[in-house]
């Protein structure tokens, strides 16, 4: 079941009430594990374990273990063990053990990539990075 929703908007899913929920700009959105979110700008999103997040730009996620993040330019995301997360240029990240960060950005007209696994090469776990001069950097 998907509910649609394209105004601002405040939402508090229990109990997998739904497995896919779509939201516009300005929403605040909690879901429980194995929910997938698809959101446009400036949204907050909590989502429990295995959770799916869609973001555009200036979100703020909160996701459990297991997650899968995908967020644009300008968000700030916490992610739990084992979790998956790309972000956009200008945003912030931290995550639990054996997570992957990919940060993107544009050089030039090219598309490029930084990922950083925690846990390996002294990238620790639940301490906020981002990208700075092409570099995963650690700004808690």
């Amino acid at each position: 079941m998907a509910i649609r929703n394209v105004i601002t908007t405040a939402i508090t899913v229990r109990y997998n009430a739904v497995e896919q929920l779509h939201v516009g700009s300005d929403s605040q959105v909690r879901a429980g594990d194995g929910s997938t979110i698809t959101a446009i700008d400036r949204c907050g999103i909590r989502v429990g374990h295995e959770g799916t997040v869609i973001c555009r730009e200036h979100c703020k996620i909160i996701a459990g273990a297991f997650s899968s993040i995908d967020a644009g330019c300008y968000s700030d995301v916490q992610a739990g063990d084992d979790s998956s997360i790309i972000v956009g240029e200008n945003s912030v990240v931290s995550a639990g053990v054996g997570s992957s960060i990919t940060f993107r950005f544009w050089l030039g007209d090219t598309e490029d990539s930084v990922t950083a696994i925690i846990g390996e090469k002294g990238v620790r776990p639940n301490v906020t990075y981002a990208l700075k001069n092409g570099r995963v950097t650690c700004i808690q």
